[in-house]
């Protein structure tokens, strides 16, 4: 008798990209997602981010970025990572974080981002409301 052949395929955790300069915001955040099982990449610096992203390993399936970064604002960030060639770079969902979303709407055109969420954060909703990209 022949038994049916069962193939298991063990699938990788996504990845998380989060990129603040506020080094508490970053750990607490990077926790949270960690905590749920996923792989979590965070910068500090906008272009060690970008820099990363140029690789085309490990990437991320979501990008959680801060609008007011030191050196550089989430606009920018977002017009770097969007001259990536890479297809899988380009598609990434990039989630804008910010204590000033009015900033963030005059400045960003809203094609370049999924959402914008303010300051303070709700980790527990925070990540809840995430997974949506993440699947």
């Amino acid at each position: 008798m022949n038994k049916p052949q069962v193939e298991c395929v063990l699938k990788k955790p996504a990845n998380v990209m989060i990129i603040d300069d506020d080094v508490d915001l970053r750990e607490v955040v990077s926790w949270a997602f960690a905590r749920e099982g996923y792989a979590v990449q965070a910068f500090n610096d906008p272009i060690d981010a970008v820099e990363f992203l140029k690789l085309g390993r490990n990437l991320p399936g979501l990008i959680l970025a801060d609008y007011h970064m030191y050196g550089m604002k989430g606009g920018e960030f977002l017009t770097m990572k969007n001259l990536i060639p890479a297809q899988d770079v380009q598609a990434c969902p990039v989630v804008m974080i910010s204590a000033s979303p009015n900033d963030v709407e005059k400045d960003v055109p809203r094609e370049h981002y999924k959402e914008m969420l303010t300051k303070p954060l709700d980790l527990k909703g925070l990540v809840i409301n995430m997974k949506k990209y993440l699947q």
